[in-house]
């Protein structure tokens, strides 16, 4: 019964499976041990941080380019009044501000192929029993040559064994 353990890391499965091919033809049992689940909450936290930087700067543009528009029409039209002109800025202002903050954000939504919401291979470990723990360090040093980020020999954890 083994009693030593080959625990390697790749940082995808393109390369655990490539590694696993390797491996298998020294005729070596190995098996895949855990697929950690992507850190999805990272990926969102990181969207939503973009999602509002971009609302809020177009917002702030939007603000900008809609009090110019009523400061312009304003004198268009030759308001003469301090109201009817602050009624004027202010009102372009503030739809300038929603619609282009609004556009901005339903923009961003659509690319789906943006950095934040693009799919990553997680990491995959793969698990190999050994009967010695040379022949364990000699597959680690195997693994790490293989394109493992880390690769650790030593004995069957005790969750292992039966």
């Amino acid at each position: 019964m083994p009693e030593y353990e080959v625990v390697a890391t790749f940082p995808d499965s393109r390369r655990a499976h490539s590694a696993l091919q390797q491996l298998a033809r020294s005729h070596r049992s190995i098996v895949i041990a855990t697929n950690e689940a992507p850190d999805l909450a990272a990926r969102e936290s990181r969207f939503i941080g973009r999602f509002l930087l971009v609302i809020i700067g177009w917002s702030v543009v939007g603000t900008l380019i809609g009090a110019a528009l009523g400061v312009t029409i304003a004198v268009v039209i030759g308001e003469t009044s301090t109201e009817g002109l602050l009624l004027q800025v202010i009102s372009w202002a503030i739809f300038a501000h929603v619609l282009i903050g609004m556009w901005a954000g339903y923009l961003l939504l659509t690319d789906r192929m943006g950095p934040d919401l693009r799919a990553t291979s997680p990491p995959v470990a793969l698990r190999a029993e050994c009967a010695t723990i040379d022949e364990s360090r000699k597959l680690a040093a195997e693994m790490q040559a293989l394109g493992a980020s880390s690769a650790e020999a030593g004995e069957i954890s005790a969750r292992y064994r039966i």
